[in-house]
């Protein structure tokens, strides 16, 4: 009967029963009590006191552990005192009493050390690491989880090693190495499942929702943390249930659901309270200051804040990771009240504590938050001097983050220190800091695509075979929602597009697991207006555009190094209604037939005041500019069509040449050498006969383009371009496009196998490929999420290309068939790609059935190239 209770609550606890548990183990040790069986009574009571503390019965569980070692025998084998010192090390630790638990821990580890007892070694060295991890000792908290990984991994010890691949993901992320971070916690997610432990895993999965929050995936970390909640709800697990609860309380809070978060809170402080454990009250407390200070009660959250706060302070020992939250906060509030000196103290004090524990997330929060209380304080030199540092801890973190999409998302998430940074220097009148900064803000990340290699970490093969039929799955999905007919249900329309927003969740996390090989470099020397300077043609300048808030700010760049720095006015919301008229505009006379009928005067006026009034913001501040331009647009101004820009007199592309770049960084990134090309590629799709002139321009531009490949309707297929095994001359692809904003990287481009989605394009081999034109709707556009990174611009950046053409809006095959002739008889004659467009543009614009811009001005042309290199074709070398 003994072996039998005791064999049910151990069955009973593996399967998170802690409840059931604890009856079973009672009724044991009442039975080793009637045989006087005094060590089964002694490791039961352990046993007893270790569901307690999982139950929160803290002080019943160190009682009950305190009576089991006082009442060890003299003949206890070392294997039962090594567990019952193991379980009052976690006991202690949870009660908040860290350096007792680490003397446990000690003893424990020296009897397995005696007892050669390996495993529960390992099982020792983790908890001490993380004890050592909760009082700020990240650094010995990582070797000596390493230390216990090596040796789980060397005895098969599964379970063990997603435990500590858990807690050093957590670690990492805390420590700003996000890329390692999201490696281990998916592995531990993984390693927890495949071992049938579902509670681990949700745990785990509540960790990989910071690392989320961090990179700005706010969405995803809402998901992920609310699942995590739902998945402990059905253990008895109450501490695990609560740590979830505190992380979906966090991502609510970022993702401004702040009722949401305030429950979350609610419900994370009663589990705290009856279990008994005041230090995570008091960082429920802090948490909830901080949703006071989300709602500008300053008053309430400086009290929230002060009063989690004391609680760490009367503690025995600090818990510095848990108290930052609270201290941010303190700091935060202080300086929305006004009260300066004290805030500044305040940050002084985090800046130093998390720079000494390693705290990175803590530090960076505090010196932008000094740094902005500094800018407004009138003191520029000191608030530069924080700013930049903690532009270089974020640029630290973003080299190491060698997916498009997180890398992409990380930069729009944390560039308020940036704007911080334009925001200082302009206020100065320093035009070369203000460049500088802009470059900073957005070319790093470019820069660090443009350099890294373009070879991925193999994938298992089950999961790369899953990747390859996801994307066949989606482009077949994608297909059947183009068919849905008047006859098709609302509810199987339904359940169709969540078939595929759900399939294309798990393409994306599939993708965020492939790392590429190799280190960054750091080049961020290379962004100062000099060097970029030093690329710029002689008879050329850089525009760069800048938004902060609804200030914009742009720079103009001369080939001498010089300067000119304007605030060029707000951007309302007249400009956006004024962009949407126009996107209107363009699309419903892209939409009208052409050949009936000519652009009328009247057709005109009211299309020229508006791009008269986005010329005289966004051009005439400088008075006569070069003839040769690189601009590069900001936020909203991504879809204004610069060569229609009407001066008063005529389009500004008439006497200008313009590029554009996605940063001024692009001029300055060091060339790779390029592999050895083949010919030119043309590639042409009428997407089932939508676009007939597709195939007429594929076959011109084809003949114009001399020795090369073309491939049209059934023949011009995605898989034409996967199977390139060199770069093509030129690739240019006539069909139908569309972008998407709510999900970038499924942006795609239409051809006879389905779509051909952007996340795709980034490995295509065009390194060596000297120009691409992807004569189809909407190419050139930047989608809201992700900036310039997630576009067509800067995928085929990645991929290789120097110069492409693209279109900023629904593109008339018509027009396109006009213009493309002409264009490529251009640049095939030594004209450089931009004045090559420029030409085509103004030949179209002579006919009286295209003058209207919308026909001609949709086509842009982009890359560092587009103002120098034209032709003749490179010949092909293989």
């Amino acid at each position: 009967m003994l072996e039998a209770e005791w064999s049910l609550g151990n069955v009973t606890m593996s399967t998170g029963q802690a409840t059931r548990g604890l009856n079973h183990y009672l009724r044991a040790r009442t039975l080793a009590e009637m045989i006087g069986d005094r060590l089964s009574q002694a490791r039961l009571t352990c046993n007893i006191g270790a569901r307690l503390a999982q139950l929160g019965c803290y002080s019943e569980a160190r009682a009950a552990i305190e009576e089991s070692r006082a009442m060890l025998p003299d003949e206890t084998p070392l294997a039962v005192r090594i567990g019952i010192e193991q379980h009052y090390g976690v006991v202690l630790d949870t009660m908040g009493e860290g350096t007792a638990a680490l003397e446990a821990y000690a003893r424990a580890a020296a009897l397995a050390r005696r007892d050669g007892a390996k495993l529960r070694l390992i099982e020792i060295l983790c908890n001490t690491a993380f004890v050592h991890q909760q009082l700020g000792d990240l650094t010995l908290a990582h070797q000596t989880y390493h230390e216990a990984l090596a040796m789980a991994h060397q005895h098969q010890q599964n379970l063990t090693a997603a435990r500590i691949l858990m807690n050093l993901g957590e670690l990492a992320v805390a420590q700003g190495r996000l890329s390692e971070a999201g490696v281990m916690l998916r592995q531990a997610v993984e390693g927890f499942r495949r071992q049938d432990d579902p509670g681990n895993a949700a745990l785990a999965q509540s960790h990989l929702s910071r690392l989320f929050r961090i990179l700005g995936l706010t969405g995803e970390a809402v998901a992920v943390s609310r699942e995590a909640v739902t998945a402990l709800e059905q253990t008895d697990w109450k501490e695990e249930q609560a740590l979830a609860l505190m992380e979906l309380l966090r991502s609510q809070h970022q993702d401004g659901l702040l009722s949401a978060a305030t429950a979350s809170a609610d419900a994370a402080l009663a589990l705290w309270e009856a279990l008994e454990n005041p230090l995570r009250c008091a960082e429920v407390i802090g948490e909830r200051a901080a949703l006071a200070l989300e709602r500008r009660r300053y008053d309430q959250a400086l009290a929230d804040a002060r009063a989690a706060l004391d609680y760490f302070t009367a503690s025995a020992e600090p818990r510095p990771l848990w108290a930052a939250p609270a201290r941010l906060t303190e700091a935060r509030a202080l300086h929305a009240r006004g009260e300066h000196p004290a805030a500044r103290r305040a940050y002084l004090a985090l800046i130093s504590d998390s720079e000494a524990i390693g705290d990175h997330w803590t530090l960076q929060a505090a010196l932008s938050g000094l740094g902005w209380l500094e800018y407004r304080d009138g003191q520029s030199t000191v608030a530069v001097r924080h700013l930049t540092r903690a532009a270089a801890n974020l640029e630290m973190v973003r080299r190491t983050l060698t997916v498009e999409e997180l890398k992409a998302r990380f930069l729009q998430h944390h560039n308020d220190v940036y704007d911080a940074l334009v925001s200082l220097a302009a206020a100065s009148g320093d035009a070369t800091a203000a460049l500088t900064a802009m470059l900073r803000a957005r070319g790093g990340g470019l820069l660090d695509m443009l350099q890294v290699e373009r070879t991925y970490r193999t994938l298992p093969s089950d999961e790369y075979a899953e990747l390859e039929t996801l994307r066949r799955q989606l482009a077949l999905m994608r297909a059947n929602l183009e068919r849905v007919t008047s006859h098709t249900s609302t509810a199987a329309m339904t359940r169709q597009q969540q078939h595929l927003r759900a399939s294309e969740a798990r393409l994306l996390d599939l993708l965020r697991q492939r790392q590429h090989r190799g280190e960054v470099p750091d080049l961020t020397s290379l962004l100062t207006p000099s060097e970029v300077a030093a690329h710029l043609p002689p008879d050329a300048a850089l525009l760069e555009y800048y938004q902060v808030q609804d200030r914009l700010w742009g720079v103009l760049l001369r080939p001498d190094g010089t300067c000119d720095l304007r605030l060029l006015g707000t951007w309302t919301t007249r400009e956006h209604d004024l962009l949407a008229d126009l996107d209107l505009i363009c699309s419903s006379t892209v939409a009208e037939p052409i050949a009936p009928r000519a652009t009328l005067p009247s057709d005109l006026a009211a299309l020229h005041a508006r791009l008269h009034h986005l010329w005289k913001l966004l051009l005439a501040p400088w008075g006569p500019l070069p003839p040769r331009l690189f601009l590069t647009p900001h936020g909203p101004l991504g879809s204004v069509p610069f060569a229609a820009l009407w001066d008063g007199r005529g389009y500004v592309g008439e006497t200008h040449t313009i590029a554009m770049l996605p940063s001024g960084s692009v001029l300055v990134a060091p060339r790779q050498a390029s592999a050895p090309i083949g010919p030119p590629l043309v590639l042409g799709y009428s997407d089932g006969g939508r676009l007939p002139a597709t195939q007429r321009e594929a076959r011109e531009v084809g003949h114009l383009l001399g020795e090369g490949q073309v491939f049209t309707e059934e023949e011009a297929s995605s898989t034409v371009l996967r199977s390139l095994t060199a770069p093509p001359a030129v690739l240019h692809i006539a069909a139908h496009a569309a972008l998407r904003h709510d999900a970038p990287l499924f942006s795609m481009v239409r051809l006879s196998d389905g779509d051909m989605a952007l996340e795709t394009w980034y490995d295509l081999p065009l390194h060596g490929t000297r120009l691409v034109v992807l004569s189809a709707c909407d190419t050139g556009q930047v989608a809201d999420q992700g900036g310039p990174l997630l576009a067509f611009q800067g995928a085929l950046l990645g991929a290789g290309v120097r110069t492409m053409v693209c279109s900023l809006w629904m593109t008339s095959d018509v027009a396109a068939e006009a213009l493309m002739p002409t264009f490529y008889r251009a640049w095939v004659g030594g004209a450089a790609p931009a004045e090559a467009l420029r030409l085509a543009q103004q030949e179209v614009r002579s006919r009286p059935e295209l003058a209207h811009p919308a026909l001609w001005a949709s086509f842009i042309c982009c890359g560092a190239g587009a103002l120098s290199e034209g032709g003749p074709i490179p010949q092909a070398s293989v």
